[in-house]
């Protein structure tokens, strides 16, 4: 992964990270009872680098005060050492259990695909996804990330432009959006997008490019709850 795109993947990440920290907060601040259950976070498996420094973003924005570490002995000890100066933060180390091992990246892809299924069709096929068709002006998609944050002559020379991870691009709708899983957000408008959550995800199984209609696959019938969709690059073939 080039540097670029981990910085941008770090100030993505970053930005999500704190819009959910907020929401968390206007919850608890409402909800006695919520706000004494905590939170638990399952974190990711990227613990180094870039990684490294999004877990620690997310222990200081989500003001963890236990920190459970598994199976890591070095994390666990740089963990101890950057944290030692916030006495409120507990840093417990966990043994990991015997036999488990890590899972090659054919295995986690054919398990992401499992899980696009099983969110559509259930555990056993015992859901019922619905095919809808919409008109291409019924629905706006964008993504997020792309652009750079300034044009070339307002940088210093020799600065090269950087993307903006959080600026929002409309896309046009073509037949790149086939077989793509995307978001359903809450927004009522583009500039919401970034602060607001995502009802559920679609799966584009047809473009009609000559009668600008999508057909896509939904978990529930009825209408979208919103016409501003999300896409990222999440695919699956459905079979």
């Amino acid at each position: 992964m080039g540097i670029q795109l981990r910085v941008q993947m770090g100030i993505s990440t970053k930005v999500l990270v704190k819009e959910l920290a907020g929401t968390l907060e206007r919850q608890f601040s409402g909800n006695a009872e919520a706000k004494a259950a905590g939170m638990v976070i399952n974190t990711m498996g990227w613990v180094e680098g870039l990684g490294y420094e999004l877990l620690l973003h997310a222990i200081d924005t989500f003001k963890c005060d236990v920190v459970l570490v598994l199976g890591q002995e070095k994390l666990c000890s740089m963990l101890k050492d950057v944290l030692k100066s916030k006495p409120n933060v507990d840093v417990v180390k966990l043994h990991k259990s015997g036999g488990v091992v890590l899972r090659n990246q054919r295995v986690r892809q054919k398990t992401r695909s499992l899980r696009i299924r099983e969110y559509f069709y259930g555990l056993s096929n015992d859901l019922s996804p619905h095919s809808n068709i919409v008109n291409f002006t019924d629905i706006s998609v964008y993504r997020i990330g792309g652009g750079p944050q300034a044009p070339r002559s307002a940088l210093p020379i020799g600065a090269e432009p950087v993307a903006d991870p959080t600026r929002l691009v409309a896309v046009n709708i073509n037949r790149d959006l086939l077989h793509l899983v995307l978001a359903v957000s809450y927004a009522k408008e583009a500039d919401q997008i970034i602060s607001s959550n995502v009802a559920g995800f679609i799966y584009v199984t047809d473009i009609d490019i000559q009668r600008k209609k999508i057909t896509y696959l939904a978990p529930c019938p009825g209408e979208l709850p919103s016409k501003i969709l999300i896409v990222g690059t999440l695919t699956w073939m459905e079979g």
